[in-house]
């Protein structure tokens, strides 16, 4: 018996498919012909380390902090193992993107030479409509890389709803890449999205960059560092001051940064079976930092095996809980990034001796 659809469900049906089709031919044609835009400098360092990642014996992956917090210079200077360091940090660095750069270290990897390869916690996309349709985003938009884009956001300690949010931003991203939206819109305004691309002109040394030149040439970092500035005596008060004398054992759950030790752990995996050494840093951030003692107590408990350079501990680095050692609330100024880097130095320097001992 064959059922009869009313008129208006058959429009409907009729719509849906033709509406799919479309999408189809839009994004097929467009990943023919569609301009391949430069996505920033993402690229540029995920590029060299492709071309010269052999020369480097310490490699330091990362988000903002990585990029801002990392000064080679200060790291050789301090160090008693003859380190080459490069500062591969990228603002805002994701799950995939960071996968990605794993990528290209295991195709420069030489198991006679291992590296020691310095890496962070993703962080997680943003909720942002701008953010999911922005060049770079968008490069790493794929059907491929969103089981890795899920796994970000299902693992962070966060409450349902902020994850359901996150969860908004992949699908969003995933429409818009679809049907190539983005692709054809660079084909009406190239010079608009070439120069969304290039995050950060600031001359830079071993992958570290000029942070005066950037205040200097960037009204952004400029604005967001004479906002600070306003700010900082009240910052030292309620937050370094108090958060100083927080003792070390005041922690969060740590059943929920289960996923996330995973996660971690799977990615130092990936770096050891390139023959490299893994080790993940937690930075300083001081409004973060009962999250950070956590995550150090989850993968004590979880993933003893994970090998950890924890420094967000005020009593480790007293010096750089003060307002002067930073640019914003998160990141160092350049006397913070130095002080910080001659200090790991020694700590690393050990660790890559120790694995050269062991094995």
């Amino acid at each position: 018996m064959s059922v009869r659809l009313p008129p208006i469900v058959k429009s409907a049906i009729a719509f849906i498919a033709g509406f799919v089709v479309l999408a189809i031919l839009i994004h097929v044609v467009a990943g023919i012909f569609g301009p391949k835009p430069h996505i920033g400098l993402i690229q540029e360092k995920r590029g060299f380390l492709e071309k010269n990642g052999q020369n480097y014996n310490l490699i330091f992956l990362g988000t903002s902090q990585t990029f801002r917090n990392i000064d080679p210079a200060a790291i050789k200077g301090g160090a008693q193992c003859a380190f080459k360091p490069y500062n591969a940090g990228v603002p805002g660095l994701t799950l995939e993107e960071l996968s990605d750069y794993i990528d290209a270290l295991e195709s420069t990897s030489t198991v006679n030479k291992p590296r020691l390869i310095v890496f962070t916690d993703p962080l997680p996309p943003k909720p942002k409509f701008s953010d999911a349709t922005n060049v770079r985003t968008q490069a790493y938009t794929s059907i491929e890389n969103l089981g890795t884009r899920l796994q970000n956001v299902w693992s962070l300690p966060e409450p349902l709803w902020k994850r359901l949010a996150l969860s908004g931003f992949v699908g969003t991203a995933q429409i818009y890449n679809a049907f190539n939206i983005g692709r054809f819109s660079q084909w009406l305004f190239p010079e608009r999205y070439n120069s969304e691309a290039r995050e950060n002109t600031s001359p830079m040394k071993e992958g570290f960059p000029s942070l005066t030149y950037d205040i200097d040439n960037d009204p952004t970092i400029a604005k967001r560092h004479e906002l600070f500035q306003e700010t900082a005596k009240d910052w030292q008060e309620n937050v370094l001051d108090k958060y100083s004398k927080e003792p070390f054992q005041k922690i969060n759950d740590v059943k929920a940064y289960r996923k996330r030790v995973r996660i971690l752990s799977e990615l130092a995996a990936r770096i050891s079976q390139a023959g490299d050494i893994p080790i993940l840093i937690i930075f300083p951030e001081p409004e973060t930092l009962k999250q950070d003692r956590t995550l150090e107590s989850a993968i004590t408990h979880y993933a003893p095996e994970l090998p950890v350079l924890m420094i967000a501990e005020p009593l480790m680095l007293p010096e750089l809980w003060d307002a002067s050692m930073w640019f914003d609330k998160t990141h160092l100024n350049e006397r913070g990034a130095e002080i910080l880097s001659k200090e790991i130095a020694a700590p690393l320097c050990r660790f890559y001796k120790n694995y050269g001992e062991e094995n």
